[in-house]
């Protein structure tokens, strides 16, 4: 599951990191494992602390770089990995902020894409969470509880009840009622 991982970052970052002149050839390899490594740090960090829904909601469907800006795991990912490769790397904050912006989201969409996917069975939530964050949640579900998430958060947009206002807050005691649900299981 990581190596499935790491494929989508090495995928993502061709255009901002691989084909940009800025970052010597040398050091492409070395910028993208500081991309896979923030992104485990910021999932181990994420379940290590419980904070389980905003992780569902990182790889929910219909997330879009406004959702994830708001999201506290991909922050302190995307915090985490800027901060690294300005102090790593010696970027410039401007440029380094703009390979973020630009790929992080990327990686988060397609790997969400992945998972929402029935017919793609190339990763598991259950476990990149437990290669990645250990056995936190033994017993719970993840997949199902994502799957269950997406699902009630489709079924309330669809029926248009929801007003842009409320809509973190409809989301998230849907969350809480599916992750209760399957953590008294």
């Amino acid at each position: 599951m990581i190596n499935q991982l790491l494929k989508m970052v090495q995928d993502n970052t061709i255009q901002s990191v691989v084909n940009n002149k800025a970052i010597p050839n040398n050091l492409n390899s070395d910028v993208q494992k500081e991309f896979m490594s923030s992104i485990q740090n910021g999932i181990t960090s994420a379940v290590s602390s419980g904070d389980i829904g905003s992780l569902l909601n990182l790889f929910g469907k219909g997330a879009n770089n406004q959702s994830l800006a708001r999201n506290p795991v991909y922050k302190s990912i995307a915090q985490s990995l800027l901060t690294n490769l300005i102090g790593k790397f010696g970027m410039s904050n401007n440029m380094a902020n703009n390979i973020v912006k630009s790929t992080l989201p990327l990686i988060f969409n397609q790997f969400s894409q992945k998972l929402a996917d029935p017919k793609d069975k190339s990763l598991d939530l259950n476990n990149i969470v437990k290669s990645i964050g250990g056995n936190h949640f033994s017993g719970a579900n993840l997949n199902d509880m994502l799957g269950q998430f997406i699902s009630k958060a489709g079924k309330s947009t669809s029926k248009g009840s929801r007003k842009s206002t409320s809509a973190g807050k409809n989301n998230s005691s849907s969350l809480m009622n599916v992750l209760s649900g399957f953590l008294k299981k």
